[in-house]
């Protein structure tokens, strides 16, 4: 009979530790996940920003140039 409480005690102590262990590692495994969402969600804004640079700068770039070459030839032409 002691034998049993001892056990059952025993038990009880491994069930409740192994409790613990399972709610720390579904927190920590929650924490990561969120962190892997906010990551991918920064990433993809990082590539918005990066394409949208790119996209007005090369634009602009070819604006830019065009112009100048426009002021050449009407330069070149009146004398």
């Amino acid at each position: 009979m002691i034998e049993s409480r001892r056990f059952k005690r025993t038990a009880d102590a491994l069930d409740s530790w192994a409790r613990v262990g399972m709610i720390i590692a579904v927190i920590v495994l929650n924490g990561i996940w969120e962190e892997t969402l906010i990551l991918r969600a920064e990433f993809m804004m990082l590539v918005r920003w990066a394409r949208d640079v790119l996209r007005y700068d090369v634009r602009w770039a070819v604006q830019e140039k065009l112009r100048l070459l426009g002021q050449r030839r009407t330069g070149s032409m009146k004398e």
